[in-house]
């Protein structure tokens, strides 16, 4: 392992910590403000990731992105924060159908002429699903109910979870452009006036946020097979 890939892993780790701490936070306060901080908490979270994905993926246009990825996934959150317990995930998959159908729109209406469209499309639906998969965390929020009244089957499922998808995000991190910011880069080539010039991967050079971002979307996409989980080993 590369020394700057050291640097980064701790990186990825330390955010699925503070993400699952944020996550946390509504078994803490009273029954009264457990909805509200539960909405609170992952939306922050969603927000973090709707944000952040056009940047580290070189999604366009970004704005218009984060804001359609943004609303996927609070509309998925409203639904299993709102809905009856019993059905609270049976809209989430209509909020991730709308949500790919609006990235669609975005990627047509930039012309025939934008380049890019079939991979701006994948990392698109890729944020949607991600996102959408919060609505997982605020049914098992409300089925945890209080931090001491936390099941050890709701515990287990949801600390599976979150370590399988981040073990997952962490291939996947070290897997993609020879180490997703690992440094990597291209062979010297001469310029303007006999200058060297040396030509570096933009998608090798990314840097930490990467990592950041790999282990937001790891603790959001674990919500939805944590919440199953949990209602499994009930």
């Amino acid at each position: 392992m590369r020394q700057d890939e050291g640097v980064r892993i701790p990186s990825l780790i330390l955010t699925m910590v503070a993400a699952a701490a944020v996550l946390l936070v509504p078994t803490l306060v009273g029954i009264d403000a457990a909805l509200p901080a539960a909405a609170v908490s992952l939306g922050l979270l969603v927000g973090a990731v709707a944000g952040l994905w056009p940047r580290v993926t070189g999604l366009r246009p970004s704005l218009v992105s984060s804001a359609v990825i943004a609303l996927s996934g609070g509309a998925a959150l409203a639904t299993s924060l709102a809905l009856p317990l019993e059905s609270a995930l049976s809209w989430w998959p209509a909020c991730l159908a709308v949500g790919l159908l609006l990235a669609f729109v975005v990627q047509l209406l930039r012309g025939h002429e934008a380049e890019g469209k079939v991979a701006a499309l994948a990392a698109s639906g890729s944020a949607h699903v991600i996102v959408a998969s919060s609505a997982g965390w605020g049914v098992w929020l409300r089925q945890a109910g209080a931090w001491d009244e936390i099941p050890a089957g709701s515990w287990w499922a949801a600390g599976g979870s979150v370590l399988a998808l981040g073990l997952l995000a962490c291939v996947l991190v070290l897997s993609l452009s020879n180490g997703w910011g690992a440094g990597g880069v291209s062979e010297p080539a001469v310029g303007r006036h006999g200058v060297v010039e040396v030509e570096v991967d933009a998608a090798a050079t990314t840097g930490a946020l990467n990592w950041v971002v790999g282990g937001l979307c790891a603790v959001l996409a674990a919500g939805l097979p944590a919440a199953l989980l949990a209602q499994l080993a009930a």
